[in-house]
């Protein structure tokens, strides 16, 4: 794995590309439990992802979540998924900002 890739994230699992119904029951265990706040990881690591599995995966990116972000490196066959906060969260963080900004 090239080191750029994974900066930053040595501590988050990687988990060995499995098929997607595999990749999207990890997505939402993990997703469920940054929601309920059991977890603050947001960054889910695939490796052995070959171009045509990303290329199914494109296909049902909509039922994957909005809220997720892909990243995928051609020449280590690594997918980096980063799952965005909830609405809910993004806006308890602003109100938490503007009430820090206003004393």
């Amino acid at each position: 794995m090239e080191s750029s890739s994974t900066e930053g994230l040595e501590h988050v699992n990687i988990h060995l590309y499995a098929g997607i119904s595999n990749m999207q029951k990890l997505i939402n265990s993990q997703s469920e439990r940054l929601q309920k706040g059991d977890s603050n990881q947001q960054y889910l690591i695939f490796t052995r992802v070959r171009a045509a599995d990303l290329a199914k995966i494109d296909d049902v990116r909509s039922s994957l979540g909005k809220h997720t972000r892909m990243t995928y490196y051609t020449h280590t066959d690594l997918l980096i998924i980063k799952l965005m906060p909830s609405e809910k969260l993004e806006k308890e963080h602003g109100n938490l900002g503007k009430a820090l900004l206003s004393k």
